[in-house]
């Protein structure tokens, strides 16, 4: 019987800078490569953030947060690169508002947590002076498709690696045999297999932390 493994992407060059990911050896803690992207996921301590606490969602839906991020009507699927997924595109009420304002104080950046996740991710505004909702929907992508260091999985508990790993294959398996699965499997866990498969944005939500907002998913 075959033992089904999951694969954590390599950095065979320490000292290297490169955003490129190598090609994968045995599995061994690896340095976390850092893609060009503006957004940065600063990690906290282990198990999960202290930022989640049980006021995390003592506000619903915050005034100020616009209403797209703060109730979709539209279907995200954070897996999935918004700008190449045809639902997302053909959204003409979603695309007429991408570039307002995530938030309507027109901050520069904002923070983003889930009692799902281990780190904080952090959006920063890139076209506009400020941070739009479109910078909010491709920075979460971004962020989730980063690769996840051994050491990072095996702090979490026995049932939650099974969960992980259980989402690593499905993604995997989602993309069609052949190369591209092969190459997709090579890269290794991502962040947004942390989901367990629970990838549709349902909106953010108003912590008891200045400009940090808790984010809630569910399953396809």
């Amino acid at each position: 019987m075959s033992i089904r493994r999951v694969r954590f992407a390599v950095d065979d060059s320490p000292l290297s800078t490169s955003s490129t990911l190598s090609s994968p050896g045995p599995v061994t803690p690896p340095q976390l490569y850092q893609p060009l992207v503006d957004v940065r996921q600063p990690s906290p301590p282990y198990p999960h953030s202290p930022a989640y606490s049980p006021n995390t969602h003592a506000f619903a839906i915050a005034p100020e947060l616009h209403r797209a991020l703060a109730a979709p009507s539209f279907d995200f699927d954070v897996s999935i690169d918004p700008a190449n997924n045809p639902i997302m595109r053909n959204n003409h009420q979603l695309e007429r508002i991408l570039n307002e304002p995530a938030v309507g104080t027109r901050i520069t950046s904002l923070t983003i947590i889930s009692r799902h996740l281990p780190w904080e991710i952090v959006i920063s505004s890139s076209t506009y002076p400020f941070v739009t909702i479109s910078d909010v929907l491709g920075g979460l992508h971004r962020a989730l498709r980063l690769p996840v260091r051994q050491e990072e999985f095996q702090r979490e508990s026995t049932e939650e690696q099974g969960a992980i790993s259980a989402a690593y294959y499905r993604r995997c398996e989602r993309l069609p045999e052949g190369r591209a699965r092969e190459l997709e499997s090579f890269k290794g866990v991502k962040r947004v297999d942390f989901l367990a498969g629970a990838t549709r944005f349902m909106g953010l939500s108003k912590t008891d932390r200045p400009n940090v907002w808790s984010i809630k998913f569910k399953g396809s």
